[in-house]
């Protein structure tokens, strides 16, 4: 669907979830059209670009997923890291479960830590629950977490300025790298955040490098 719609599917495609959840994470996916945009630092066209395209291909791939797995996705979120050349689709049926397979220690480290992170860059959140924890991907949804500027920056339509202030975010949390990896016991490769503005909410997912 990629390579049809864009004319270059990413090299490397990583597909994996569960009945609530399906993560897509890619690798080498900038086409030649969005290398002269990003050469020209044309970022934000960019951007609108690929949202645009990218939105038309999860509505067509999660009908078809819907129908394969007789799961309903209703709501999809991606975010792209043009530096690394990485990116990440999420696709959750609005019933996602807590995981509960971590040690209650571990967990209260792990939201602790992002909670005192994240508020240096963003309003802190009502509620953090960690989606997903496994030796390659951690996902977080925090709820509650636009301050009264970002929810009418949003309903004015600024999307230029709140995906500025996400990127700023996301290197925020990347300049904290080493102490996120102390808490996870892991090594961070890529940091991605997906928000839901008209729900208030957002979705932090880490993908950690593969154990030797």
């Amino acid at each position: 669907m990629l390579k049809r719609r864009f004319g270059k599917g990413p090299e490397t495609c990583y597909v994996n979830g569960d009945e609530e959840k399906i993560y897509i994470f890619m690798r080498n996916f900038i086409t030649p059209a969005e290398e002269v945009l990003l050469g020209n630092k044309q970022w934000e066209i960019a951007i609108h670009f690929r949202t645009a395209i990218i939105e038309a291909v999860i509505k067509e791939f999660s009908f078809e997923i819907s129908k394969t797995l007789d799961q309903s996705y209703t709501n999809f979120y991606h975010d792209w890291n043009y530096e690394k050349n990485t990116g990440m689709i999420l696709l959750v049926n609005g019933k996602a479960n807590v995981e509960e397979r971590l040690p209650l220690g571990t967990k209260n480290g792990i939201l602790a830590m992002i909670d005192k992170i994240g508020s240096h860059f963003h309003k802190r959140p009502e509620n953090l629950t960690i989606l997903k924890y496994a030796p390659s991907i951690c996902i977080i949804e925090a709820d509650g977490i636009m301050a009264p500027l970002e929810n009418l920056v949003y309903q004015m339509g600024n999307m230029n300025l709140l995906n500025r202030y996400s990127e700023s975010a996301k290197k925020g949390y990347f300049e904290h790298k080493l102490s996120l990896e102390d808490v996870f016991n892991r090594i961070i490769e890529d940091i991605f955040i997906m928000w839901d503005y008209q729900n208030d909410k957002s979705f932090l997912v880490f993908t950690f490098r593969k154990e030797m």
